[in-house]
């Protein structure tokens, strides 16, 4: 049920990602991937027997979990390496930020049953929703809009000393996400 979900919800990204901004993609995506952890985490820390409800709040905390976590943090990184790299190093710079991506996906995988041992789900469910607060905020303050923008645009940004997008001006920010005339 949870790759149906995944695959319905990367359906649904791209669809997202033709009509509305990455920044706002990703910010949504953790956002809504810390609510449904922190939900699900407090929930589970919270219950002392089995209740009928169980079912129900476990099942549409781990759904919505697995489809924003799909939406945005699972599909951007490969999309930004793109965006972000030059052509001539987006082969082996995007190789080498791939391999790191799965084999963070490869480690979180194999410490996950000691970290379960150790914190219990809703630990584990805890971490993941931290984690997840703290991609928001740094997503909201520095993550810049890269959609219909050229890697130049996107260099300038950058290159202007000033990474904090929430203290860029407005007429920066503009400059940043209306469609280039190139």
């Amino acid at each position: 049920m949870t790759a149906l979900t995944r695959f319905i919800f990367c359906l649904f990204a791209c669809f997202l990602l033709l009509r509305i901004g990455r920044r706002r993609i990703v910010i949504i995506s953790a956002t809504g991937t810390a609510v449904f952890s922190l939900i699900l985490s407090g929930y589970m820390f919270g219950r002392v027997g089995e209740y009928y409800l169980d079912k129900y709040v476990i099942g549409i905390c781990v759904f919505g979990y697995v489809g924003l976590n799909t939406i945005g943090l699972l599909t951007i990184p490969g999309m930004m390496i793109g965006e972000l790299l030059p052509h001539r190093a987006r082969g082996i710079g995007g190789g080498c930020t791939m391999f790191i991506f799965n084999l963070t996906l490869f480690s979180v995988t194999k410490f996950f049953p000691m970290v379960k041992s150790m914190i219990g789900m809703s630990g584990v469910f805890m971490i993941f929703g931290l984690s997840a607060v703290i991609m928001t905020i740094f997503t909201w303050l520095i993550f810049p809009e890269t959609k219909n923008q050229t890697l130049q645009e996107i260099e300038d940004y950058f290159n202007e000393g000033n990474v904090l997008w929430i203290k860029r001006r407005k007429s920066q920010k503009q400059r940043l996400t209306t469609p280039s005339d190139a």
